[in-house]
C-alpha cells in the first residue's frame, strides 16, 4: 500500500505505484482526501491557482494580465490586444518547490509554493545566475507564416 501519506506544510502531490494500474494514483499532503480523478480546488492547488495569463513585451516585462475567464479582456475588463503589438500572450508560473522520490515501485511528486523538507527549486527558475520568482511559457502553440509563400509552415 502507499507509504507516502506524510503531510507537508501547504504541499500537495501524488504517489503512483508502477506495479499497479497506471491510472491508479493517490493524492498526498494537502488535498490527500480528494480523488486523483478530480481537480483540486484553488485553496489546495496553490501553485496552479497562482498561474495566470499575461501579455509580455520582447524584453520580458509584463504589460498587463488577462482576465481569468476571458483572455480577450485585460484583468480590468478593457479589451486586450492579442495581435502581438503589445507583446506575446504567456502564462506566468510562480516559483515553486518540488520533491520527487522513488521507493518500492512508488513514484511521489510533491509541490508547494513554500520550501519544505527535501524539496528544491526547479532549475527552470534559475536565470542569469539567480532564481527568479516567475517563469513564462507561451499560452498558445506557435506557428510561422511564410509571407513569400502565403502559407503557414509545417
Amino acid at each position: 500500500m502507499m507509504q507516502h501519506r506524510r503531510k507537508h506544510s501547504r504541499a500537495y502531490g501524488v504517489t503512483w505505484d508502477e506495479s499497479t494500474n497506471p491510472s491508479a494514483g493517490v493524492r498526498v499532503g494537502q488535498g490527500a482526501s480528494a480523488a486523483v480523478s478530480s481537480a483540486l480546488p484553488a485553496n489546495l492547488a496553490i501553485v496552479q491557482s497562482l498561474m495566470r495569463r499575461c501579455v509580455i513585451n520582447n524584453s520580458g516585462v509584463v504589460q498587463y494580465y488577462l482576465d481569468s475567464s476571458n483572455s480577450t479582456l485585460k484583468e480590468n475588463g478593457d479589451p486586450a490586444n492579442l495581435d502581438g503589438t503589445d507583446g506575446q500572450v504567456m502564462v506566468e508560473i510562480p516559483l515553486s518547490w518540488l520533491k520527487y522520490s522513488y521507493a518500492n515501485n512508488e513514484h511521489t511528486w510533491i509541490i508547494s509554493k513554500e520550501q519544505f523538507s527535501g524539496a528544491s527549486r526547479s532549475d527552470a527558475f534559475y536565470k542569469n545566475d539567480v532564481y527568479v520568482d516567475y517563469r513564462y511559457i507561451g499560452a498558445y502553440e506557435g506557428s510561422l507564416y511564410d509571407a513569400s509563400a502565403s502559407r503557414y509552415t509545417n
